[in-house]
């Protein structure tokens, strides 16, 4: 933690659920959109790992019907 201008704060962003050790599952299941749940679904396979949307949208077209239209 350190101080600043307007008090204390955490150092951003916040580190990935895998650094702390196994990330739980997100429950997908009322999530009524493809293209969020091909996402959630990605990251969890790469381990949170952070993605460039262009690189995201190249392995979401080989695996999401909607993305490829």
């Amino acid at each position: 933690m350190r101080a600043g201008r307007h008090g204390a704060f955490e150092h951003t962003p916040p580190p990935s659920p895998m650094d702390r050790g196994v990330a739980p599952k997100i429950d997908t299941q009322g999530i009524n959109d493809d293209i969020v749940v091909a996402v959630i679904e990605q990251l969890e396979k790469t381990g949170n790992r952070p993605h460039l949307v262009k690189e995201l949208a190249a392995v979401l077209v080989t695996l999401n019907s909607t993305v490829a239209k």
